[in-house]
């Protein structure tokens, strides 16, 4: 016996429907058979096991996304750094970030957590995510993957150089308030990535400290999964650089280079843009690599991006 999906679409204020039946309202009728249970039932109840694991494959890939992201690693303001480093004078791991930020690869305020999870936990994969780019956060689900670039300027912002750090699989979709509450993130509670103490209060290490840290924190913590990610703040390959008047960054030719542009964008039909949008402000936007609005991009599946990423992340 065959079963055949007729229709399968997503919409994006609930799950993807399936034979004109929606997820959430019912269970989607496929050729006459219920995929939701009823009472004694298992989901799928009727149907071939082939077929149940292929609707649920294809079920998790509908939404599913992944997001491309690029963080600035950009020098403090004098003002900012003094009073980061007397915020932070009981931490001594601070002034070791201190002294590495100049000539690393993290993020100003350390979002995503890569030093952190580097230092506090042994593991730079089990790094979370909680400060910036609350749009993504604020969608992003478990199985869901960010890959990260890091945007480094010169010292008069005239040049900068893209290096690629790897890739995040969420694990984990939590609120800071959860890293105080829950005991089981207790070892989250001293990164530098939490906008709160444990009284639901602002506080910051990082200056300057954010003014809309209440609208910051209406999108999830996020904590990487660290068996499924991959990132590489050693030694980062290097892609690209920017030059001050320039529409976009220009990327290198060897052939890592042209790989990684190739699986992330020409492969998947991303033709007018790469990394950088504008020459000034908002200057990286973020960028949904399986989707175009509601059409699906061309290119590998994700698992299969995804495992060409982490060969090429090293």
């Amino acid at each position: 016996m065959r079963f055949i999906i007729s229709h399968v679409s997503k919409s994006r204020h609930g799950p993807p429907i399936i034979c004109g039946r929606t997820w959430a309202t019912r269970p989607p009728i496929i050729c006459g058979r219920t995929w939701a249970t009823r009472r004694g039932h298992p989901p799928g109840h009727g149907l071939p096991a082939g077929v149940v694991a292929s609707l649920k494959c294809a079920y998790t890939c509908l939404r599913m996304n992944a997001y491309l992201c690029t963080y600035r690693q950009q020098p403090p303001r004098p003002c900012d750094l003094l009073k980061t480093r007397n915020a932070g004078k009981e931490d001594p791991l601070i002034g070791r970030f201190l002294s590495e930020y100049a000539n690393g690869h993290y993020d100003w305020g350390d979002d995503p957590a890569f030093f952190a999870a580097k230092h506090k936990l042994g593991d730079v994969r089990k790094a979370s995510w909680g400060v910036c780019r609350p749009d993504v956060r604020a969608v992003s689900e478990p199985g869901d993957v960010v890959v990260f670039f890091c945007a480094h300027p010169n010292k008069e912002r005239t040049i900068w150089t893209y290096s690629f750090i790897g890739f995040g699989t969420v694990g984990e979709r939590i609120w800071h308030k959860d890293v105080w509450k829950n005991r089981r993130y207790a070892p989250y509670r001293s990164f530098y990535n939490l906008l709160i103490n444990k009284h639901e209060q602002q506080e910051e290490i990082f200056w300057p400290i954010h003014t809309n840290w209440k609208r910051r924190l209406e999108s999830p913590y996020i904590i990487f999964d660290a068996a499924k990610s991959k990132f590489n703040l050693d030694s980062p390959h290097v892609v690209a650089e920017w030059h001050k008047g320039d529409k976009k960054e220009i990327w290198k030719l060897d052939r890592r280079t042209k790989k990684i542009e190739r699986v992330l964008f020409a492969e998947r039909g991303i033709d007018d843009r790469r990394l950088r949008t504008s020459q000034t402000g908002y200057a990286h936007a973020k960028l949904n690599l399986l989707r175009d609005g509601r059409n699906v991009r061309p290119g590998r599946s994700l698992p299969e991006l995804l495992k060409v990423l982490k060969e090429l992340a090293i």
